[in-house]
């Protein structure tokens, strides 16, 4: 049977687990207890073999904040150097076959030679910041040294699962003469096609990056994983662009919320009591706050006193009119008492906290090819509204209400909202909590898709 390796770069990385990272780093972490599974740090030029021990406590050391992913790069930098190091001491010594008792037996002179070997060089590629130029040609990324550097021992039909931000890999060309070289099997997760159908909601400098993967992902990929029918469709049509819709299967994977369910809810620091309509995402263009701030304007401009509004998430691309009307338009409040809270990171605990109180939780996005905050307030059973876009409506059948982004509407549900929650005299919800599925049966139900391939 052929071995399935996971891409765990982003977690050693030091990202912070959010989205993409968390599907990651839940994966790997629910993965862990299974030896025959792998995993592999990419690092230019270079594949790592990551030991179970390392990415266990790497995972442990990790901030798990809402928010946008953001590379912390000393630690990032740290992390990948330190992988590298005890990578290739595992390697020199699977090369010698020598176990840890007999390493350590080993003369001092050989040891320090060793050491010296397996150190030196991760630190000569550690303190290199040359980069060859990239060139694109026909949408795909070219560079002078188009070729990928392992010992790992890679078995034919073997797979290589990329769960995490794939897209900014560099080296395309590299990347597939490697799966031809070792005759690997690669499996991308795919959420949406944003970048393609909304490039004026994309970072600008990242989109360059989204096109070259998205015309080169069609030829690369053996199997495309998606989160929802919506994202399904979109990968579906881009593979028929490229006419590769029969070589490359799609899959559906429903990740878990399970980490908001295994913690003990608790209330932010610091956030005063009252009721609160919640919003968790990375605060930027594509997830339309501007539409619930001008909703709750409305709202108090009607003579409303609507209940608190709590952002949770990173300031990201586009956000700075955002922010200004957080802290500046006067119809949110005087200083001190604003009727607009940010959080830009809260815990596993604080976000259950928050998910089990709010009022309902909002979800006013353009387009979202999951919704990982609508599902996790759905497990706790708050009540959630979301727009009609992308793959929000999926969520109706699990209790979330669709709402098409008009700005009366939307101030309808919202009162109503409120109405029932001082009918029950409590933050407690009328729907039934809906848990889903465990990360082990999300990795179990991978495994299993691509054992059938």
């Amino acid at each position: 049977m052929s071995k399935i390796w996971i891409d765990v770069t982003n977690v050693i990385a030091g990202f912070e687990i959010h989205g993409y990272s968390r599907i990651e780093a839940e994966i790997s972490r629910a993965a862990l207890t299974l030896p025959p599974v792998g995993f592999l740090l990419f690092e230019q030029e270079e594949v790592f073999e990551i030991s179970h021990d390392q990415l266990r406590e790497s995972i442990a050391l990790k901030p798990k904040t809402a928010g946008s992913i953001s590379n912390k790069e000393p630690q990032a930098k740290l992390g990948l150097f330190l992988a590298k190091v005890f990578s290739t001491i595992k390697q020199l010594a699977d090369s010698y076959r020598l176990s840890t008792q007999q390493i350590l037996l080993t003369p001092a002179r050989n040891v320090l030679r060793n050491s010296a070997i397996a150190f030196l060089g991760p630190l000569r590629r550690y303190m290199d910041v040359r980069n060859p130029p990239a060139l694109v040609v026909g949408g795909m990324s070219w560079t002078s040294k188009p070729e990928i550097r392992s010992s790992v021992a890679f078995e034919p039909d073997d797979w290589i699962v990329f769960t995490g931000a794939a897209w900014k890999t560099s080296n395309l060309l590299a990347l597939e003469r490697f799966r031809e070289n070792n005759k690997l099997r690669y499996s991308f997760l795919v959420a949406d096609l944003v970048p393609m159908k909304f490039p004026h909601l994309v970072l600008r400098e990242h989109l360059r990056h989204w096109v070259t993967y998205f015309s080169y992902l069609p030829w690369i990929a053996d199997n495309i994983f998606v989160l929802s029918r919506s994202g399904s469709l979109e990968v579906d049509q881009l593979l028929k662009g490229a006419g590769r819709q029969l070589e490359v299967r799609v899959n559906m994977l429903e990740p878990s919320a399970e980490h908001v369910l295994r913690v003990s809810p608790s209330k932010p620091a610091g956030l005063s009591s009252g009721p609160f309509f919640l919003a968790v995402s990375t605060i930027e263009a594509r997830k339309n706050h501007h539409f619930i701030l001008e909703v709750f304007r409305r709202l108090i401009e009607s003579g409303e006193d609507p209940p608190t509004l709590i952002l949770v998430g990173k300031y990201g691309w586009g956000s700075e009119l955002i922010k200004n009307a957080v802290d500046l338009d006067p119809t949110f409040g005087p200083r001190g008492d604003r009727k607009v809270v940010v959080l830009q990171s809260a815990s596993d605990s604080e976000l259950a906290w928050l998910y089990k109180n709010a009022v309902a939780t909002l979800q006013a996005s353009h387009h979202e090819g999951w919704g990982f905050a609508v599902q996790e307030a759905l497990a706790h059973g708050s009540r959630v509204l979301v727009s009609d876009k992308g793959a929000l409506p999926e969520f109706e059948q699990k209790g979330a209400v669709v709402i098409p982004l008009d700005v009366k509407v939307w101030i309808e549900h919202l009162l109503a909202a409120v109405e029932l929650r001082d009918v029950t005299s409590s933050a407690a919800h009328d729907s039934n909590p809906v848990p889903g599925l465990t990360w082990a049966e999300t990795l179990g139900n991978l495994i299993s898709t691509l054992d059938e391939i």
